[in-house]
């Protein structure tokens, strides 16, 4: 699934990209499958909708997983965030994003540089390039993102919490206060692993998922 404004889902048409409006779609999303009880996996903003879904319907979710998640106020931000929120900076980026800021960018991200091939920075330029998705990146990035935190500590679904070491912008501390805020959960954190532990340690978050998910419906 993409969320609006990102991949093939394209720009949401009323530019509506609050964290809010993020779990109404997911809502609609799983009951157009007919999925009355999930887990629910959040990556970064992704895991900012998804611990905010999980407190909207609790009764909904089996277990919740947050990776690199957003949740606590940022000190940083990626460049390519940063500059969206710049005056001026926002308009050329609706317009007009080069190919070296993405592969930049992703050499950020990802903690082994090795993993940034061409096709890789490809794919995420190519979807950035679907009709209106560049446009809609300033828009999204100006939500409240980071804001709310204080709310984390009323989460009630089990969780677990993935975390690569080395994110540079989502720093390992956060990791911590989740487990720290969250009475029923638990965490993994991967040296050597920068923000995406589902690519960068793909078989060690795999299997601590799936030992996680079948304890928490034992």
């Amino acid at each position: 699934m993409d969320l609006p404004g990102f991949g093939l889902t394209g720009p949401d048409q009323n530019n509506r990209y609050e964290v809010e409006d993020d779990i109404a779609f997911l809502n609609k999303f799983l009951a157009r499958l007919g999925l009355n009880k999930v887990h629910l996996v959040g990556s970064s903003l992704g895991g900012r909708i998804a611990w905010e879904y999980s407190l909207a319907y609790p009764g909904q979710l089996e277990s919740l997983t947050l990776m690199n998640a957003l949740g606590y106020p940022q000190e940083r931000w990626p460049p390519a965030i940063e500059i969206a929120q710049w005056p001026l900076m926002d308009k050329i980026m609706a317009h007009f994003s080069p190919r070296f800021l993405y592969e930049a960018g992703l050499k950020e991200v990802y903690f082994n540089a090795k993993q940034v091939t061409s096709e890789v920075v490809d794919r995420y330029y190519e979807l950035s390039r679907y009709p209106g998705n560049l446009d809609a990146f300033p828009r999204r990035v100006k939500a409240r993102l980071d804001t709310e935190a204080n709310k984390i500590a009323k989460i009630s679904v089990p969780t677990l919490i993935l975390w690569g070491r080395e994110d540079i912008y989502f720093p390992v501390e956060n990791a911590f206060r989740f487990h720290q805020d969250i009475k029923h959960s638990s965490m993994n954190v991967y040296s050597g692993v920068g923000h995406l532990p589902m690519e960068e340690a793909s078989s060690r978050s795999l299997s601590d998922f799936l030992k996680f998910i079948h304890a928490s419906v034992n």
